[in-house]
């Protein structure tokens, strides 16, 4: 019975720790290229139950740079965007929400019809 036991509380152990690494892991979006596009836009969904205090970050592909920021309190259900009006190759990053309780999308838009010419979503 304490070997069943200590088992059980092995993998819940390792269940809960997961959960929190995942929590403080960034979701990362795939890169775009910047052809073609006038802006580019960073949303996240937060598809969980409690809010979460989430920074977006659009980071310049090739120099690692932060192109555009924003931390908000996303309710759950709702969603925050962040737009940056200087498209270069880059991706969306996503800190302070676990990726079971995001969807994160990346979009490079034009200015003529604000349709998205690239989209990349994650997890």
């Amino acid at each position: 019975m304490p070997r069943f036991r200590l088992t059980l509380m092995a993998l819940v152990g390792a269940w809960v720790l997961g959960d929190v690494a995942d929590g403080a892991a960034p979701i990362v979006t795939p890169a775009l290229s910047s052809a073609g596009a006038d802006s580019v836009s960073c949303t996240v969904i937060n598809a969980g139950t409690q809010p979460a205090d989430v920074t977006i970050d659009i980071v310049h592909s090739f120099a690692g740079t932060v192109q555009e920021t924003d931390t908000q309190t996303v309710q759950p259900g709702r969603g925050h965007l962040v737009v940056d009006v200087t498209p270069v190759p880059s991706y969306c990053r996503v800190t302070g929400i676990s990726a079971k309780k995001a969807r994160v999308s990346f979009c490079m838009r034009r200015a003529v019809d604000d349709e998205c010419i690239g989209l990349v979503t994650s997890p």
